[in-house]
């Protein structure tokens, strides 16, 4: 591989990027006083223009089973948005980092169907909603 999975996860001595900006995140919130907030995560695969929840709990081991793909939506009150993406809350950046190990040492991705040069990105998203902070909405 061209090391794209090491880019985003990283490891313990070298944090790739996500971990290093879900750090950064959580730690902005938890220093803003006065503020309420939570966050939750998501992680999407777009492959051959398809978008595909990582974190479905679909039964992938049935046999036959496909990925469902998932349209992009846009709201006046939700701006662009894939609809059907499963939010995972978590409340610490240990929490939000483990899933994203936790994916990238699976074979989730694998089993969507995308192999070598194919799978176009695996990505993640950090949803949050938070009151009174300068950075948010």
């Amino acid at each position: 591989g061209s090391g794209k999975t090491f880019s985003v996860t990283g490891s313990k001595q070298q944090p790739g990027i996500g971990p290093r900006m879900i750090n950064h995140l959580l730690s902005r919130l938890s220093d803003e006083e006065g503020t309420s907030w939570s966050a939750a995560v998501s992680c999407l695969e777009l492959h051959n223009d398809n978008i595909h929840d990582l974190l479905s709990k679909d039964d992938t081991n049935k046999p036959g089973w496909k990925p469902q793909a998932l349209p992009i939506r846009q709201s006046s009150k939700d701006g662009v948005f894939v609809q059907g993406l499963n939010k995972i809350p978590v409340f610490t950046s240990e929490q939000a980092i483990q899933l994203i190990v936790d994916l990238a040492g699976s074979e989730r991705i694998s089993k969507t169907g995308a192999k070598g040069g194919l799978a176009k990105e695996a990505g993640f998203q950090i949803d949050s909603n938070f009151a009174k902070c300068p950075w948010g909405k």
